[in-house]
């Protein structure tokens, strides 16, 4: 008796297993469809703030703060100092950017677009040894002011005097053969350049000083060193004033041209 109870409870189980596996829906019994659970809304997740194990966190990066002061605008006091600082290519202003400080209350500057005139150059024929010396001598008797240049053009040869006009070139080789020197030459030095300018406004000379050891990295156009010159009254924005080295002096027939703004250009140590 046991065994045959032992038996229809295993049957029943059987049936049971396979009705709720649906393996007796061919005879018409189909298994209870379950019933589908509720959809549990989603809930949106915040954005994921990365802080730092000590628990602080990070500060705002330099180039964020740069670009917020930056559109903050400061104005020079009437009683400040202006300079101009320059002139380099137009290429550089990305780096003059990165390396001028923010404007605060001690200086301002900006980027003033110029135009380089074209210089040209009177010089000695070309040594083919590159030696200069005996050119060196004759221009020191002469008293005249000369320089060198590492330009293709000009490489090997002894620069007396440069100009921005031409005309005033040729008056100088002129005047220069009555003193008995010859075979000179009139080379074009640089054609026009558009430049960039810092001008820079401030309260005090130091500031001066403070950007001049920022850009002593980056290469001047046209020129061998950073060139400063104080800015003309009520602060214009001009065009061209970069100065022109002066013309030789000729001391036994009279000046060369003095085109204006000239400075004179050193000699090399």
């Amino acid at each position: 008796m046991l065994k045959v109870l032992i038996g229809l409870l295993l049957v029943a189980n059987a049936l049971l297993w396979a009705w709720r596996s649906d393996h007796l829906a061919s005879w018409g019994l189909p298994a209870k469809p379950p019933v589908p659970a509720a959809a549990i809304p989603e809930v949106p997740i915040d954005p994921e703030r990365i802080v730092p194990s000590n628990g602080v966190p990070d500060p705002p990066s330099a180039l964020a703060q740069g670009s917020e002061q930056a559109l903050t605008s400061t104005t020079a006091a009437a009683d400040w100092l202006c300079w101009r600082l320059g002139p380099f290519a137009a290429s550089q202003q990305l780096n003059l950017q990165a390396l001028m400080p923010l404007n605060n209350d001690r200086l301002t500057w900006d980027l003033i677009e110029t135009a380089l005139e074209q210089r040209w150059a009177v010089v000695t024929a070309r040594s083919p040894s590159g030696d200069l010396t005996l050119w060196v001598n004759r221009a020191r008797e002469g008293r005249i002011a000369y320089r060198t240049s590492e330009a293709d053009t000009l490489k090997g040869r002894l620069i007396l005097a440069a100009f921005n006009r031409r005309d005033l070139a040729e008056r100088a080789v002129s005047q220069l053969a009555t003193q008995g020197w010859s075979d000179l030459d009139i080379v074009r030095e640089r054609p026009p350049l558009t430049a960039l300018s810092v001008e820079l406004k401030a309260a005090d000379e130091g500031s001066l000083d403070q950007i001049k050891m920022q850009l002593q990295s980056l290469p001047v156009l046209g020129e061998d060193a950073l060139q400063i010159s104080t800015c003309p009254k009520d602060f214009p924005t001009l065009a061209s004033e970069q100065p022109m080295p002066a013309p030789v002096a000729a001391p036994s027939a009279g000046p060369l041209p003095n085109p204006e703004r000239t400075p004179a250009p050193t000699a090399p140590q």
